[in-house]
């Protein structure tokens, strides 16, 4: 199947697993959601975080658009309204680039240690909200390029 996220969902078709390279911003939020609507595994592999509060809404589909960080229930009741608006940064921190001498990746920069911080909280608030929707069959959450991976169980 080629095509977008609301394209397959409507499609009704069955899946085991949903997996996804290099989902910028929302479309990671879509594949998720996809997944856990149809209580299939998942392994996406997240980046641009940035995308999540951007000006942009790139139309992800699957529902979700920009804004609705944190989206777990869970982050949500611990950060209240005013941790909200700092989750938004946590956001943005997570896109910080690393860049040694001569314009090179520098993957023990402060910058880039920060960013994967920023990265595993968004990502850890993912996997939450996955959790909430049903239970938590074994989700794994690591950084940048790294993949999420989860499966459901049937309740």
């Amino acid at each position: 199947f080629t095509g977008s996220i609301d394209e397959y969902a409507s499609s009704a078709a069955c899946f085991d697993v949903a997996i996804g390279l290099h989902l910028c911003g929302l479309l990671t939020d879509a594949c998720l959601a996809l997944a856990t609507q149809r209580r299939a595994r998942a392994c996406v592999v997240p980046c641009c975080y940035g995308q999540l509060v951007g000006g942009e809404d790139h139309g992800r589909g699957g529902g979700v658009v920009r804004g609705q960080q944190p989206r777990s229930l869970a982050f949500r009741a611990l950060l209240g309204e005013e941790g909200e608006a700092a989750f938004r940064a946590v956001i943005k921190g997570a896109d910080c680039v690393a860049v040694g001498r001569g314009g090179a990746f520098d993957a023990a920069a402060a910058g880039f240690l920060t960013a994967q911080r920023c990265m595993r909280l968004v990502d850890a608030d993912r996997l939450l909200a996955a959790c909430e929707a049903w239970r938590c069959g074994g989700w794994l959450g690591t950084p940048l390029n790294w993949p999420l991976v989860g499966r459901a169980e049937v309740r």
